[in-house]
């Protein structure tokens, strides 16, 4: 009798391992409580969803970040550029893209104008370490000063360190130094950013990518007017 209960009880763990649904790991390169991660993932969440897929979020800074999704720590990075394959060459892009993301130039300069990643070339400037993004589109800067945090990086620019610290305006924005009226913040860049998954989980990548076109059909992908209108 006891065998025969072992045996059953056994047999229901299959049936329910077999019938639950994917879970996906994934790590977001920006704060969770960061208004534009909420908005992401309020979108994931739809999506995964839809699509009968089980999600959990975890926040790694971008360097970290990237380490880990590479290690196999996670399953997927919910916020990159479409040249992230340049670091993760198996990586699959999920399509569309979940949004897209303004840049910012923070400096002290009354001179420096950008309008594009080509007019930063003469200058100095700083960014994150692992904002990907970022160092993939200013090779050819004169000098580049990679940092550990967003408020050293707006603190270098204040201090004429570098001639303008770069980065995403959903997270620069949010810095307090940049109330400071010495400081000038121009958005200069947009880019689109994409859900990324690690290779073997293509087949999931495809069904996300259904339910997201789906949804940016229906308007759903749309940055709400509060953050695309946010920062300075």
């Amino acid at each position: 009798m006891l065998l025969r209960s072992a045996a059953g009880l056994v047999l229901l763990a299959c049936l329910h391992s077999a019938g639950a649904e994917p879970v996906l790991r994934l790590v977001s390169p920006t704060p969770l409580d960061n208004p534009m991660t909420q908005h992401l993932r309020e979108i994931l969440d739809t999506a995964a969803g839809r699509a009968g897929i089980g999600i959990s979020l975890t926040y790694n800074p971008p360097a970290r970040a990237l380490m880990a999704f590479k290690s196999g720590q996670f399953d997927g990075d919910i916020a990159r550029a479409r040249n992230f394959n340049d670091e993760m060459p198996e990586a699959v892009r999920v399509e569309p893209a979940l949004t897209y993301g303004e840049f910012l130039a923070v400096t002290t300069s009354e001179t420096l104008h950008p309008r594009s990643w080509r007019d930063l070339k003469p200058y100095r400037i700083a960014y994150m370490r692992g904002a990907k993004a970022v160092e993939s589109n200013t090779r050819e800067v004169a000098a580049r000063e990679v940092v550990g945090s967003y408020e050293a990086c707006v603190g270098m620019a204040k201090l004429g360190r570098v001639d303008a610290c770069v980065g995403l305006a959903s997270v620069l924005s949010l810095v307090p130094e940049l109330r400071d009226p010495s400081l000038r913040i121009v958005r200069f860049e947009r880019e689109a950013s994409y859900l990324w998954l690690a290779p073997q989980h293509r087949e999931l990548a495809q069904r996300l990518g259904k339910v997201l076109q789906k949804m940016e059909s229906q308007g759903l992908l749309r940055v709400p007017a509060t953050l695309s209108a946010g920062g300075h």
